[in-house]
């Protein structure tokens, strides 16, 4: 059974907190506080250098015609991953160095389009949608001669 989201968006901000208490009472409220500061000064510095590369990509991907399906889905990550470095807390700053890393994005990319295109396939199986090849005209006559030429 899946956690319901409801239940997630209260535990992990409680979480969170109780980290960061248990850290403070360690190594002490200013320690704490720095490392707060710093995860969110490298986070922004960090999402916008790399912010630059991905929106290079996006542009390069559409001056070429190609739809940016990869590229957007690293921008939208990246702005993930700057707003989990601005929040205080030590999960959500994990979370937000693992998506500013490019083969970890990548890996994720990889992951959620298997995933995405299996449940598309079954989707589209169930509701009886068949995909067919385009064939150009000049093909498609070419080989309906043959066949004829073939059966005469």
């Amino acid at each position: 059974m899946r956690p319901r989201p409801l239940i997630l968006l209260v535990l992990i901000p409680l979480l969170e907190v109780a980290l960061l208490v248990a850290l403070g009472r360690r190594v002490g409220v200013a320690a704490v506080l720095l490392l707060s500061l710093a995860t969110a000064a490298m986070g922004v510095w960090l999402v916008r250098a790399q912010g630059r590369v991905v929106l290079g990509a996006l542009i390069a991907a559409l001056r070429s015609g190609r739809l940016p399906v990869a590229e957007a889905f690293h921008g939208a990550a990246l702005a993930v991953a700057g707003v989990a470095l601005l929040v205080p807390g030590l999960l959500s700053d994990l979370a937000g160095l693992v998506l500013l890393i490019p083969g970890l994005r990548w890996r994720l990319y990889r992951w959620i389009a298997e995933r995405t295109r299996g449940a598309l396939l079954r989707e589209r199986a169930a509701a009886g949608v068949v995909e067919l090849e385009a064939v150009p005209i000049e093909e498609a006559g070419a080989l309906a001669g043959d066949e004829r030429r073939r059966e005469g």
